[in-house]
């Protein structure tokens, strides 16, 4: 893609201009909101799919020599296209699942990537930023290497972390890392040739002998919600809004004697690792109308005595514990967990019950604009659980959606491509 000044020049102004608008359109509020996790350790309760969308749709990606899926690490959906990384290789598909093109390839030659981040997509450029370089590489989407954009940041190629967004083509958001826990930038937002146009003033400080890198100071969330920036770190309870030259703090998750004090970053790694461990944390968030989603990790305070299988064996076994997730409710103000259902026979037991067509329940892996939420199922579980009593004695709501679920699985072999699933959320 050719671009000169003017083309910058005209593009950071439209986004300084829609950040204005944003300004202007923020609510006004009394106080930041206050969302109670300690005070709600033991609320679980049970929530159905229906209560929170009208529709699923399954999309099977396509199967051949040239995109079979190992597991989906990164997942991207727009418009036009579905960009999928599986710890190996990006993949293009078209929205139906029809396989379209490889783009590039891991490795360390020229627009190769190595240790790719969160991938995203716009228009019809695709961005992958390379972990061990500190660059986001884009591609069009025939696959072919454009160009590379230094990021004054630190990207991570941890699962489900997107430290950074692209606004544009040519605006990109990039978390600063607090590496030396004395940084005076949280975020700054840079252009196509890596200039820095806008610095975000960091206020979480701590002490820190000297710097060290660690992958729980890079692990942070973007996301756009109504169309206005949000912005959290795994890290700290404070979700940001981001506005034209500053952050304004739109909710506070209050973790009480499970979450993360500041001191603790400062200590050695070994100390620190075990602290943590006492913490409840929140891995990724995902705001829609009426509720905030949270994926969380209850770490040693984990409540079940059901775990999620393991392919290991012998020495090398562990029990991995659910995601568990917690909803809070916008218009009551009300914060809970997801009660566990069909413990013996579900895949995702602490997922959202699908009581839409009987299927495997929902956790969410991926937020498609403010209308739909999407996962993942691997087509050797959807084969596994269709044949279970519980799904064939169920009673969903659309007994028509179970029929059709449960011929999509009968027509997949079990070591298919994942299935997509997009929950279509009400209005």
């Amino acid at each position: 893609m050719d671009t000169n000044n003017s083309h910058f020049s005209i593009i950071t102004v439209t986004f300084l201009m829609l950040f204005v608008c944003f300004a202007c359109s923020v609510e006004k509020k009394e106080r930041v909101e206050r969302i109670d996790i300690e005070g709600n350790i033991k609320n679980f309760q049970h929530l159905k799919l229906s209560e929170i969308c009208h529709d699923v749709e399954y999309i099977i990606l396509e199967n051949n020599n040239l995109c079979l899926i190992n597991e989906i690490k990164y997942l991207e959906v727009s418009r036009k296209y579905i960009l999928i990384y599986d710890w190996e290789k990006c993949l293009l598909f078209s929205r139906s699942g029809k396989f379209l093109t490889q783009i590039s390839r891991e490795g360390r030659g020229p627009g190769e990537y190595s240790h790719p981040g969160q991938i995203r997509i716009i228009d019809n450029e695709i961005f992958i930023p390379d972990a061990n370089r500190n660059i986001i590489r884009i591609y069009n989407t025939k696959g072919n290497f454009i160009e590379n954009v230094e990021s004054p940041g630190k990207f991570t190629n941890q699962f489900q972390i997107n430290n950074y967004m692209p606004l544009t083509d040519s605006l990109f958001l990039v978390q600063i890392p607090n590496l030396t826990g004395q940084e005076s930038t949280r975020i700054s937002l840079i252009n196509r040739k890596g200039e820095v146009l806008i610095n975000y003033e960091n206020t979480t400080f701590f002490y820190r002998e000297r710097p060290r890198f660690d992958s729980s100071d890079l692990a942070a969330q973007f996301y756009f919600y109504s169309n206005k920036v949000r912005y959290k770190e795994l890290l700290n309870d404070t979700v940001w809004q981001i506005e034209q030259n500053k952050l304004i703090p739109i909710y506070v998750f209050d973790r009480g004697k499970f979450g993360t004090p500041n001191n603790i970053r400062g200590l050695p790694i070994k100390i620190f690792h075990n602290e943590i461990t006492k913490s409840i944390f929140i891995n990724n968030l995902y705001e829609i109308k009426g509720y905030v989603i949270l994926k969380t990790n209850f770490m040693k305070h984990y409540p079940f005595e059901f775990f999620s299988p393991t392919l290991l064996t012998g020495d090398f076994a562990a029990k991995t514990p659910h995601n568990i997730l917690g909803v809070y409710n916008k218009m009551k103000k009300k914060f809970f967990f997801i009660e566990p259902t069909n413990i013996r026979d579900q895949i995702y037991p602490t997922g959202i019950e699908n009581d839409i067509d009987g299927g495997i329940n929902f956790i969410p892996e991926y937020k498609l604009g403010d209308t739909s939420l999407v996962s993942w199922l691997n087509a050797y579980d959807l084969k596994t659980y269709t044949s279970t009593e519980t799904f064939l004695n169920s009673s969903p709501k659309f007994p028509e959606k179970k029929k059709e679920l449960e011929k999509l699985a009968n027509s997949l072999n079990e070591n298919d491509n994942p299935v997509l699933m997009l929950v279509k959320l009400k209005e």
